[in-house]
């Protein structure tokens, strides 16, 4: 399957609007031999662009979405790959940091375990002296 995306890549990589949707594809799989540096080596592809908001919605926001066993996985490492990504986000765009972390801030109706691990992850982008924009989202879902 990986050599189907990587043609389609190869024949639409000058179209951004394709290759948002071929961010999406990538950042919903999963390798077992890889797990999160998958989507870690996503976010260093030359076609990436930390500074494209639909970029970062097509790796980040699908990753949250879609890539549930990654995202949630028992060692914490989803949650913790992505409070890290928008702490970085939020020093350059705190507009799109804040719709990012809203998939994060959706855990009501996890089990108490969970939930735990979740506003783990949500307090420490608050440590990271989290933008206005960003802070009211978080501090909003922990309350």
């Amino acid at each position: 399957a990986l050599e189907y995306l990587n043609d389609f890549y190869l024949k639409w990589s000058d179209n951004d609007l394709v290759l948002e949707k071929w961010f999406e594809m990538m950042a919903s799989l999963n390798f077992d031999d890889e797990g999160i540096d998958f989507i870690k080596n996503l976010m260093e592809h030359k076609s990436f662009d930390i500074k494209s908001p639909n970029k970062l919605r097509s790796v980040l926001g699908t990753f949250q979405r879609e890539n549930v066993l990654l995202f949630h996985a028992e060692d914490c490492s989803g949650y913790n790959f992505i409070s890290e990504q928008i702490s970085i986000i939020d020093k350059k765009n705190p507009q799109a940091a804040a719709r990012l972390v809203l998939p994060l801030t959706r855990f009501k109706n996890y089990n108490e375990d969970r939930k735990d691990k979740i506003r783990k992850a949500l307090k420490n982008i608050v440590k990271q002296k989290a933008s206005n924009d960003l802070s009211e989202i978080i501090e909003k879902a922990l309350n």
